[in-house]
């Protein structure tokens, strides 16, 4: 799910699919090359734009020269117009970036998230630069099928360790919370206990 904002965003390049035109396509062995033509209406005038779109079947996986996933975290609509034509009906969640969900979760409260926006800049800075870097290395490697798949295994790996990290913090976390859950929970039962035994000395009436 998206946070509103992303989601009014990722609508307006839904209703885009519309101007979206194929007007070439060539297969090869792991992805289809689509050429789409854009008509953009500037004022009175009309203007058609080529872009070329890169469609892996086996994975549903899109990449699209405008990059606009790559800077903006949504799927532009030349990559949803081809999605949409090889019935792919369900918007596959890697294109759903984790910061962009509305239900986004964080193990540690130092980078504080808004509803639609991020407030710490240098998280936002960092971002910015790995998606100008990730662009620039997609436009050397994606016409030699050695060099992409040699990067890609890599990225896949590197992500699974960054998963694994991510797991373990927040495993870390739960267990200490838990500790401290438990901690507390003791505390509270030795002061009932505390309390019942000066009540009882308390109620106890001594003759003499």
């Amino acid at each position: 799910m998206y946070t509103l904002a992303k989601f009014r965003e990722f609508q307006i390049e839904l209703t885009g699919t519309m101007y979206c035109t194929l007007v070439e396509m060539k297969e090869g062995s792991a992805f289809t090359k689509y050429v789409i033509r854009e008509v953009i209406q500037i004022e009175n005038l009309k203007k058609r734009i080529h872009f070329d779109v890169c469609f892996g079947e086996d994975h549903s996986e899109v990449y699209c020269n405008c990059r606009m996933f790559e800077f903006k975290g949504i799927l532009c609509k030349h990559s949803l117009s081809m999605l949409i034509r090889n019935e792919v009906d369900v918007l596959p969640d890697k294109y759903i970036i984790r910061r962009r969900k509305k239900d986004v979760r964080r193990t540690h409260t130092k980078m504080k998230l808004s509803f639609n926006t991020w407030q710490n800049s240098t998280e936002q800075q960092c971002c910015k630069e790995m998606c100008v870097l990730f662009g620039e290395i997609a436009d050397f490697v994606a016409p030699i099928d050695k060099e992409y798949f040699r990067i890609k295994k890599w990225l896949v790996s590197k992500m699974h360790e960054l998963k694994l990290e991510v797991e373990e913090e927040e495993e870390e976390d739960q267990y200490e919370e838990q500790e401290l859950n438990e901690e507390g929970d003791r505390e509270d039962e030795d002061k009932e206990e505390q309390n019942e035994k000066e009540d009882g000395v308390s109620g106890t009436v001594s003759y003499t």
